[in-house]
């Protein structure tokens, strides 16, 4: 739902306002996405709201974390941080506000009736909620229970009728009448409920559109009834399907990570990462998976997310991280992988070689270790079903010992000689080629993937390259004679 050319339409206002209880959870950065997105693609202004007024849970390092995360994946907001924890007098005031006219009234009703309230709606079968028993108390009986100091929650009149909202992904949705409580929206301490603070908060920064995760639906119905009971303006509502896992329920720490920062610090790169997010559950060119957040800004239309959750795929993940690797110039990949290799005894030259022969390998930056450890660890493949089929094969060892002994006389030893030495070698064999460059690279690396093997040789030097070959020849040599 591009709105670029609908001059009637007023300016684009969202938010994106998580809870500081933990990390940014991945659900939680594709709703930043989306709104980022639709703000951008609409010239309208994107909002950052820290929703703190759960004390006992919210934390500073969980704020500094989600704003530090939201910077790394490159979404800046145009206004905030707000914090709800520092605008608990607004709410109060509009909670008297309430009250005066009569919308909302004082529930006195203890933990014990509200229980035993619960357990007659079990027994009947019916859906667990409030009996009203406070709503029509009138001005005497108040007072005396608040000359008692007896402890009060402030409950919503929830209107006696459907509640119906045309939802801008999922389409229409309608909550009947007799299924909705009255809602607190006052602690007894008289702090504002999640549900009252996101309304008032949302009308008084005039979001014109409430996008967010489709667990919010049922939040929905709460938050009209109090913007109608307030004579506010109601935004319009979009609802983004849930991101399921691979066995189709909520993501979960079961299936993979769930935290932003996890992936940062494995070494995902975070326009990979929103690229990523932002096609999740998005209808594009399956052909196309690689698109800069100015295109994405340029193109997106909220009417392309579907209605049906969508699955995170890791596999797709890494792959487009990949892509992002591939595309940094060699000072900025070594720049980005010197966490990932601290107190390596290794030179800046070499290094450099050596990330840029295994970029192609390189799909997260902390693949960099085991793109390094090719050339400063060996350990000779044992016990490797793989190794032993190849090399229960005809001519292979006695093909590897040869290439051996060859390469000790190679005097420029470079992956060109290297390799024109191997052909004249491999010729004289009744051996696939496969075959033959997969000895040499188990013999010369211990790995059974490596970058390309003559570059790989060249890089790790004829007396490495001797030395390892000859280790390899040894080790399965003494377990033939065994």
């Amino acid at each position: 739902m591009n709105l670029n050319n609908n001059k009637d339409i007023k300016k684009i206002r969202v938010r994106f306002a998580p809870s500081p209880t933990g990390s940014l959870h991945i659900g939680s950065a594709r709703t930043a996405i989306v709104n980022y997105l639709f703000a951008k693609a609409n010239n309208g202004t994107f909002i950052l709201r820290i929703e703190d007024t759960d004390v006992l849970r919210s934390t500073k390092d969980s704020i500094d974390e989600i704003i530090n995360i939201l910077r790394w994946l490159g979404i800046d907001w145009d206004e905030g941080p707000y914090f709800q924890s520092e605008r608990l007098e607004i709410y109060k005031s509009f909670i008297q506000k309430l009250l005066e006219s009569n919308e909302a009234y004082r529930c006195f009703c203890s933990q014990e009736e509200l229980e035993e309230m619960r357990k007659i709606c079990e027994k009947r079968g019916e859906i667990p909620r409030y009996n009203g028993k406070c709503r029509n108390l009138n001005p005497k009986e108040i007072k005396n229970l608040l000359d008692q100091g007896k402890p009060y929650t402030v409950r919503l009149k929830m209107p006696q009728r459907d509640i119906s909202f045309d939802d801008l992904i999922k389409g229409k949705i309608v909550f009947r009448g007799e299924l909705l409580d009255d809602i607190i929206i006052a602690r007894s301490d008289g702090t504002p409920t999640y549900n009252f603070s996101v309304s008032i908060d949302d009308a008084l920064m005039n979001i014109t559109h409430v996008i967010r995760g489709e667990d919010h639906v049922s939040n929905t119905p709460k938050q009209i009834a109090i913007y109608n009971a307030l004579g506010l303006e109601i935004p319009q509502f979009a609802h983004i399907p849930l991101i399921l896992g691979p066995d189709k329920t909520k993501l979960s720490k079961r299936h993979c990570d769930t935290a932003i920062e996890d992936y940062r610090d494995k070494g995902y790169l975070p326009d990979a990462i929103f690229n990523y997010l932002a096609l999740l559950g998005y209808s594009h060119d399956p052909q196309n998976e690689v698109i800069s957040k100015d295109d994405l800004i340029k193109n997106f239309d909220l009417s392309k997310i579907s209605k049906s959750p969508s699955q995170f795929d890791i596999n797709k993940l890494t792959w487009i991280n990949s892509q992002y690797i591939k595309k940094l110039d060699i000072e900025t990949l070594i720049e980005l992988s010197k966490k990932y290799i601290d107190n390596l005894d290794i030179t800046e030259e070499k290094l450099e070689k050596i990330i840029s022969l295994s970029t192609p390998q390189i799909k997260i930056l902390s693949d960099i270790r085991e793109a390094i450890a090719i050339f400063t660890n060996y350990e000779v493949l044992k016990n490797n079903p793989e190794v032993l089929k190849l090399l229960n094969k005809n001519e292979i060892m006695e093909f590897l010992k040869k290439f051996w002994c060859n390469i000790k006389n190679l005097e420029n030893f470079n992956k060109e000689n290297l390799e024109a030495l191997y052909n004249s070698i491999r010729d004289e064999f009744n051996i696939k080629n496969r075959d033959a460059i997969q000895i040499i690279r188990y013999a010369s690396t211990g790995k059974n993937v490596s970058p390309p093997l003559f570059d790989t040789l060249e890089l790790l030097g004829k007396d490495e390259s001797i030395k390892r070959i000859k280790l390899f020849i040894e080790e399965f040599e003494n377990i033939k004679k065994d």
